[in-house]
């Protein structure tokens, strides 16, 4: 989602971006990839961040690493603890490993909200508590601490860690609710939430998130700061966004709401409300979001509509 909305939007800012990734992934999206490598400013490196080797030799003569591969999704990590751990962290440290022996002078690393687990307060700063209650947050916040660690060894490398506040829009993994709720209500189906759906989030635009990054990469005000990038006004409970998917694609369908009990996995672990203070990005790298939860919606329902 994120890698091939920041690709794009790189290539035609002018930068030459090297993709590095897993060949199902390149394989399974060359159409959107190809146009991109037809125009000489893009290549993509088949790999895993697990192989330190190929990993390295993919960091040669890079100015900057935006580091976005993570294993994710509360079931997901939580059932596959081990593997999550050794994706999100010694992933992490291989991607960090290889910024310091190629001499990469900036790293941005992609962390989550989920570090804070359940806040105090809301609105979330970044200087505020973080006690993650899952794995998945927990290991994002390891590889924080790991990133931080190579700068301070390495001190020509610098970093920019950003905690994400549920990144979604076209061609998302279908991990996240709005995924699930855009494509059943397609196909007139009642969406399903799990549990009561009071659990509240912050939906934030894919191109704002391109927005935030391609402001901090390469900028020495983001180095060494740790942002969150999230849209405040985009916060809704997951029972009152599969109300306005409704409403948003289907309005005239008869469709309601459908209640199911939630998997045990995520009993306890899931993180009931968390949205984003984002003063600090807004003051210092001019970070505003620009794309509205109801465009963000319309624009799935259309683009799923025309790629069933």
């Amino acid at each position: 989602l994120i890698g091939r909305a920041l690709s794009q939007t790189l290539v035609s800012q002018g930068y030459k971006v090297r993709g590095f990734g897993l060949g199902e992934q390149f394989y399974r999206q060359q159409h959107f990839f190809q146009p991109l490598i037809d125009t000489g400013a893009f290549t993509f490196e088949i790999g895993s961040i697990l192989d330190e080797v190929a990993l390295s030799a993919a960091l040669e003569g890079c100015d900057a690493a935006i580091h976005l591969a993570a294993m994710m999704g509360l079931h997901k990590t939580e059932s596959n603890r081990l593997r999550c751990f050794s994706i999100n962290v010694n992933g992490t440290q291989n991607v960090l490993s290889g910024c310091a022996a190629r001499r990469v002078p900036h790293v941005i690393y992609l962390s989550s909200s989920a570090v804070y687990g359940q806040p105090a307060r809301n609105p979330i700063k970044e200087t505020d508590e973080v006690k993650p209650i899952n794995i998945y947050g927990l290991t994002k916040l390891a590889a924080e601490e790991l990133t931080k660690s190579y700068s301070q060894s390495f001190p020509d490398l610098n970093y920019t860690i950003v905690r994400l506040f549920t990144t979604y829009g076209l061609y998302s993994n279908g991990q996240l609710a709005i995924d699930a709720f855009v494509s059943q209500v397609l196909k007139g189906e009642n969406p399903r939430v799990f549990g009561s759906g009071d659990q509240t989030r912050c939906y934030t635009h894919v191109d704002d998130v391109v927005s935030a990054l391609t402001a901090m990469l390469g900028n020495p005000v983001a180095f060494g700061k740790t942002y969150n990038v999230g849209n405040p006004g985009a916060v809704v409970s997951i029972r009152e966004l599969a109300q306005r998917v409704i409403n948003i694609v289907s309005p005239d369908r008869g469709l309601s709401v459908q209640f199911v009990p939630p998997a045990p996995v995520l009993t306890g672990r899931d993180i009931h409300t968390s949205y984003a203070d984002i003063t600090l990005a807004a003051q210092e790298l001019g970070y505003q979001p620009r794309v509205s939860l109801d465009e963000g919606v319309a624009r799935m329902a259309t683009a799923n509509r025309r790629n069933p």
